[in-house]
């Protein structure tokens, strides 16, 4: 009986010690934020396998204000929204839906700043700076959503790829 309870003991310490090193290898919600960042940062690099990562300073949440939710504290944003409502419906509608759904749910912005170093174009290392963010409603625990609700420098992925086409039919017109 003894040697059960002996046994028994080992076996609950040894579980015990497993439990806490794999929980303290397990990555934060914050160290997840940052990864995703970094992720979309990346494929937006000149240079994507130059990025070295400098520091992330720290993360904070704050009550999100509706413009910055819906990026019309960008003037150049906000104009192009204009135009873009005044003649396509269906982006209009959905701009409705953003609103709509900004105003029945209060949120917040959890963000930080990625600092990290990267090849430009003449392929010089550069340092530079990105601000991460996403919008979840207030009170809700940070998880990781799609990586299409994460914006980096004030721009979700979507965003950015429109952003590209616009610059690339710019440069076929002229």
């Amino acid at each position: 009986m003894k040697r059960l309870v002996i046994v028994f003991v080992a076996l609950c310490g040894t579980a015990a010690i497993g439990a806490a090193v794999w929980s303290g290898t397990q990555p934060t919600q914050e160290e997840l934020l940052t990864q995703a960042c970094e992720k979309i940062l990346v494929e937006r690099l000149v240079s994507p396998s130059s990025y070295v990562r400098i520091e992330v300073v720290g993360w904070s949440r704050k009550p999100a204000d509706r413009n910055e939710y819906l990026r019309l504290d960008d003037p150049e944003i906000a104009a192009r929204v204009a135009k873009l409502a005044a003649s396509d419906p269906a982006y209009a509608l959905n701009r409705k839906r953003q609103e709509e759904i900004f105003d029945s749910v209060p949120r917040d912005r959890v963000s930080g700043v990625l600092r990290y170093e990267a090849a430009n174009s003449f392929g010089a290392s550069i340092q530079s700076a990105s601000l991460c963010a996403i919008f979840l409603p207030t009170g809700e625990p940070l998880d990781i959503r799609p990586l299409s609700d994460i914006r980096v420098d004030n721009m979700t992925a979507l965003d950015w790829a429109t952003e590209r086409l616009i610059a690339a039919q710019n440069l076929l017109r002229e």
